[in-house]
Order: structure tokens, then sequence, then C-alpha cells
């Protein structure tokens, strides 16, 4: 996931991050003692408050909040 996290702040490869994190979740290989390190992915998906807006990559980002929203609902509900 620490690759995931540094590629996923860059623009040219965060389209392929955030497939993998989505497969991650998918795969339901986020667990309790992984998910700090799968927050860490999204918090640097954040870093920059203005590149989630970029065409290129808005589907992405939505892809990967949507994922993860899901699971969070899944799992506190």
């Amino acid at each position: 996931m620490q690759k995931i996290d540094s590629h996923i702040q860059n623009m040219g490869k965060m389209s392929k991050a955030s497939k993998l994190a989505i497969q991650l979740v998918q795969a339901k290989s986020v667990k309790p003692e992984t998910s700090a390190h799968f927050f860490s992915v999204l918090e640097a998906a954040m870093s920059s408050p203005t590149s989630c807006h970029q065409p290129f990559v808005r589907a992405n980002y939505l892809a990967l909040f949507t994922v993860t929203q899901d699971i969070a609902e899944v799992k506190f509900v």
C-alpha cells in the first residue's frame, strides 16, 4: 500500500494507483490491521485540493471514494 500511497499523488499514475486501491477493497484485503495504511492512501489522494477536479482523473476519485464509502457503510451500519 505504500507504493499506492506514493503513486496516487502523481497525476500520471493516479488512475492505475486508484484502480489498485479499489481492487484491494473489492478483494476484502483491507483489514483492521491494514486500515491505517489504506487511510493514508485516501489522505494522499486528497493531498492536493484541486487535483480531484481534473477531468482526466475525476472518475478515478469518484470510484475510489464510492467504493470506500460503500465498504464503510457495510462495516458500521
